[in-house]
């Protein structure tokens, strides 16, 4: 990716510029790098919002918001998802309108405003269903696991984390899986179901340990 920004850099593809920004933020997100994610988010947003580009404003957006989840400064990344949302709204973006509403849902329940929480997740899970791609429907049900369990309803939390398993199973998603796993386990161990407790915990340990 930077390779290519040096080439970009050259020529006046704009677009092709700020998809590239975008990526690299992906990037260095993922490896955890959130002073280089911004720095490449925020420039992608610059040039997005000069072009008047929503598409891109709303994916610069959604990264910047994605990188205070990573550090743990929620209250900054609402107003992120919130705008993003509108735009993806106003452009009838089925798919970016399910992503942000699983966004602000997350940050909400992190705040543990878990009625408005619920509220966001809720309706992203109906799009999902609807307009079914990958495993976002599994997703879904693997933030209203977490929703409830942080409420301390562990069944109502379980029957959403066992709904999820086999779709992470058929799109390989052993991150997610080994997640849902290991917080079934704690559902268990809550309930006092020792031996599904250890069941779920080990299996989820050993993916995390193959990943």
């Amino acid at each position: 990716h930077k390779r290519a920004l040096n080439f970009l850099s050259e020529t006046k593809d704009t677009l092709s510029k700020i998809k590239c920004l975008n990526s690299l933020g992906v990037t260095y997100r993922k490896l955890n790098l959130e002073k280089d994610a911004f720095n490449s988010y925020f420039k992608a947003l610059k040039l997005s919002e000069k072009f008047n580009n929503d598409r891109s404003i709303a994916i610069a957006l959604n990264g910047i918001g994605n990188v205070f989840i990573n550090t743990e400064e929620y209250n900054k990344a609402l107003p992120y998802f919130k705008r993003a949302l509108k735009l993806e709204t106003k452009n009838k973006n089925i798919k970016g309108q399910e992503y942000e509403l699983a966004n602000i849902g997350e940050v909400l329940l992190y705040e543990q405003s878990y009625d408005s929480a619920y509220y966001y997740l809720n309706k992203s899970l109906v799009i999902a269903r609807k307009h079914p791609h990958k495993d976002s429907e599994s997703i879904k049900l693997n933030l209203l696991g977490l929703l409830y369990q942080k409420k301390g309803n562990y069944s109502k939390s379980s029957k959403y984390y066992k709904q999820s398993i086999p779709l992470f199973k058929d799109y390989n998603n052993q991150r997610y899986l080994s997640n849902t796993l290991i917080n079934m386990g704690i559902n268990m161990l809550r309930l006092k179901k020792y031996t599904e407790a250890r069941k779920n915990i080990i299996s989820g340990l050993g993916k995390a340990k193959r990943i």
